[in-house]
């Protein structure tokens, strides 16, 4: 069977239409025993649905969440035709006394006025066992009066201290139906809403002998109509006309609340959820601690079940809120707002973009965000590398020899010596690297030549900080173009973290200038270098700062054309701010850089607030 489609939420039937959603400040009595193993006990019962969107689902939480159910005691008057109450009730023909035996074991508060007319009538209850009832009164009082003390015990004899007849309205109208009955039976018209005396038992036996196409027949089936009428009333009206009414009182005893998995498939019911106090109460408040504390376990077995479900099924898992206590109360729902949120990865697998940092780049990089909810809020982790990966190829290839070259671990510096055979442009340097750190900081610094010294002013510095997880060339980039001309140079490169092996220029000689050593540790003097480190020179940007804007730094995320966030650190987890969220699911997310890096964006956890 389809359900229609409803919000989140709590709803008195299983179909959960919108327009019944229980909403706070909703009160239900608990009025009525029901038998559950053998045992009574006072029950509501809510339902709400966890949708199939919420299948795939990292985590299902409650989100703006609030329940709060209020017990406290109740008065109430049960009529004594409630066979939910009463296991019999039976008024003797002397219109005064009335045996009444009780389903469950109530407190007995007053006895109503039995009709309009007659109030305050004294009355005496007594006690029974079996048919037998006790000689002396339990205790004494007087209809429309409080019991002092109240009554508790089955059965209850009531001897009123005078008659109590039907009133005139009543058996009027019970009449009135019986003769309309009877008269429509026998095809023949009403004539008086006053019965005559064939509708007694006697009356309707001796009409039953006379011949059908006479009048008197048509007296009998008069009587034999109204007869079975009037039987068929008092199935309807069991209720004594002594005593119509009682009044109960009741007090949250052991009140308590639990959540249901309903059975779905072949998984049978799943208690999720219970929270209960013990014993008798007052005026009582569960759940204590905040319900999406209370809820997490139960979401989390819901969100389970969906993702296990072989074969999947199309239909909301449905949940049951029983409210209940063992005996009658008043249950108001205080706080009845709740909403359901589900997390979503929106990345199967992490999305990667490359830059090389000749121009401006905007990539897209793709979420795939579920249908069924809204989005309510997007966390992105990820790191950005400026290094090796982003400018493969843009060098020469690695060395063969991965186990040879300069071990630099930190802290260390090497001193390599370099010569430019005529003028160049260029926009960095690429070392060959083999990592020995899952991570490195180094420092690049380009110095002059004098008299076969470094310079101690740097022509240019270049920092890096990337992550190393396998061999690779690591790209220093210039934001400018650097113009060089032909001359002795040397490459100053200082570890600050992590370790590697700059890997050795297989077809280069071994250098006769150029030193490595540790750095800050004068115990270690510096080694001269037994292998030429493998380096290349990047190309410059193919648009030079000087006719146009200068490249932004870094890597930014775009919405749209609306900004995320404008440089991203090196491993990064930021929340998508809320006016930019509406927008992801038309124009999607964009990475934008015009320096060499890459971004890889790890997780996109996307919270939808589900219907």
């Amino acid at each position: 069977m389809s359900v229609p489609s409803s919000p989140f939420g709590l709803y008195p039937t299983r179909n959960r239409v919108a327009a019944q959603r229980v909403m706070s400040g909703t009160a239900f009595t608990l009025g009525q025993p029901v038998v559950e193993g053998g045992v009574s006990l006072f029950r509501q019962s809510l339902w709400l649905a966890v949708p199939v969107a919420a299948r795939g689902a990292a985590a299902l939480q409650l989100a703006t969440s609030a329940l709060a159910l209020r017990f406290e005691p109740l008065t109430l008057d049960v009529p004594t035709d409630d066979r939910h109450w009463f296991d019999d009730v039976v008024t003797e023909d002397d219109n005064q006394t009335v045996r009444i035996e009780w389903s469950w074991p109530a407190t007995v508060t007053a006895l109503p006025d039995p009709t309009f007319v007659q109030h305050h009538i004294g009355f005496d209850l007594y006690r029974a066992d079996g048919d037998r009832r006790a000689d002396e009164p339990t205790q004494s009082g007087h209809t429309g009066s409080t019991l002092s003390p109240p009554w508790v015990g089955s059965p209850m004899v009531v001897v009123m201290q005078q008659a109590v007849l039907p009133t005139m309205f009543t058996e009027t109208l019970v009449m009135l139906m019986v003769t309309t009955s009877a008269n429509t039976a026998a095809g023949a018209p009403v004539e008086s809403g006053l019965p005559d005396a064939a509708s007694s038992p006697g009356g309707a036996a001796a009409a039953q002998a006379a011949a059908p196409g006479s009048q008197v027949g048509q007296t009998a089936a008069q009587a034999a109509a109204q007869a079975a009428a009037q039987a068929a009333v008092q199935m309807q009206r069991p209720r004594s006309h002594v005593v119509p009414t009682v009044t109960l009182r009741g007090v949250p005893t052991s009140p308590r609340a639990r959540l249901v998995m309903e059975a779905r498939g072949n998984a049978p019911e799943t208690l999720l959820w219970l929270t209960m106090l013990p014993g008798e109460q007052g005026t009582v408040t569960l759940p204590q601690p905040p319900v999406a504390d209370e809820w997490a376990a139960a979401l989390e077995q819901v969100r389970k079940r969906l993702a296990d479900e072989a074969p999947p099924l199309d239909s909301p898992v449905l949940l049951r809120l029983d409210i209940e206590s063992d005996a009658p109360c008043r249950v108001t729902l205080t706080q009845a707002a709740l909403a359901l949120d589900g997390e979503f990865e929106a990345v199967a697998d992490a999305a990667r973009a490359d830059f090389d940092g000749t121009r401006v780049q905007t990539q897209a990089l793709p979420l795939v965000l579920p249908t069924g909810g809204a989005l309510q809020g997007l966390r992105l982790t990820g790191r950005v590398e400026g290094g090796a990966a982003a400018d493969a190829g843009a060098a020469a290839s690695l060395p063969a020899d991965l186990r040879r070259g300069l071990l630099l671990t930190s802290p260390a510096r090497a001193l390599v010596h370099s010569v430019l055979d005529e003028p160049t442009r260029v926009g960095g340097l690429a070392l060959a690297w083999h990592p020995l750190s899952d991570a490195v900081a180094l420092t690049l610094r380009l110095l002059g030549d004098a008299a076969d010294t470094p310079s101690a002013a740097p022509l240019l510095e270049l920092p890096l900080r990337a992550d190393t997880p396998a061999p690779g060339w690591l790209a220093l980039r210039s934001a400018a173009a650097i113009d060089l001309q032909a001359r002795h140079l040397w490459l100053e490169l200082t570890i600050n973290e992590g370790s590697g092996l700059w890997l050795a220029d297989p077809d280069a000689p071994v250098p006769t200038q150029g030193c490595c050593e540790p750095r800050d540790s004068p115990a270690h003097p510096a080694q001269p270098l037994g292998v030429q480190p493998a380096l290349a020179w990047l190309p410059p940007p193919r648009v030079d700062p000087v006719d146009a804007p200068a490249l932004p730094r870094g890597v930014a995320l775009l919405v749209g054309g609306q900004v995320l966030a404008a440089a991203l650190a090196e491993r990064f987890e930021l929340d998508a701010p809320a006016p930019l969220l509406p927008a992801l699911d038309s124009q999607g997310l964009q990475a934008q850089s015009g320096s060499a890096a890459r971004l890889t964006l790890v997780s996109a956890r996307a919270r939808l607030r589900l219907a």
